[in-house]
């Protein structure tokens, strides 16, 4: 299927204020989008109450504010996407920005299935960039092309880039060894975080197993939508 990008709702307050404050503090750019899809790059200066930002135009501000319309803003930090709502005002030569829901905008090219609590899937990673270890994680999603992971525990060594070796375990139903890369670490909770991981080997023996696991996350989804 073709690359979709799915807009996904920023609600951990934590990591939201931690991008916000990446944002403000670094060298990354506002693009901020009016009702005809014209674009006015921004820098912000600063941070107020939490939830607005003054910025600075980088060009000649003629865009059309209205009060009525909502507007969006893009920007990029650590290599990833992210998008808020807004609804923006002139105020002292600042385009001040009031923000609404926050984004993280995720390209995909399979559609993901979440894993139901009750089913026994897990990823127990046995190597670290080629170090030894033992991480037991529970799967919160699986595709052809990765999973996310939700480990236990109040602070991870586990970093974007990262290298693993792991074992993908379907409880008495089989297992299937893995190589991948860690995509994202995000906080998921007070003592966990949830981790993005793209595979990139497997056997060949072990695929059927891998569509396997698919199908039956694609067969209960489908039984418990009907």
């Amino acid at each position: 299927m073709a690359e979709i990008t799915v807009l996904k709702q920023i609600t951990d307050f934590a990591f939201k204020q931690k991008v916000l404050m990446k944002l403000m503090n670094g060298d990354a750019v506002l693009l901020l989008k009016d009702k005809y899809d014209r674009t006015l790059p921004l820098k912000v200066t600063r941070l107020e109450e939490q939830n607005k930002f003054y910025c600075k135009g980088a060009v000649k501000l003629d865009l059309d504010f209205s009060y009525s319309e909502n507007y969006t803003a893009h920007f990029m930090v650590d290599t990833e996407k992210y998008m808020f709502e807004t609804i923006p005002a002139l105020e002292d030569g600042h385009v001040v920005l009031n923000l609404k829901r926050v984004f993280h905008l995720q390209n995909r090219q399979t559609v993901r299935y979440k894993v139901p609590p009750d089913t026994h899937l897990k990823l127990v990673i046995g190597s670290l960039n080629e170090e030894a270890c033992l991480l037991d994680c529970s799967v919160s999603d699986l595709n052809s092309h990765g999973c996310s992971v939700i480990v236990n525990a109040p602070k991870t060594v586990l970093q974007s880039k990262d290298l693993i070796d792991a074992t993908l375990i379907n409880g008495a139903e089989g297992s299937l060894q893995l190589q991948g890369v860690i995509r994202n670490v995000r906080p998921h909770g007070p003592e966990q975080f949830a981790v993005g991981i793209e595979f990139h080997h497997m056997l060949y023996s072990c695929e059927d197993k891998l569509v396997s696991m698919i199908n039956e996350l694609h067969q209960r989804t489908h039984l418990k939508s009907s």
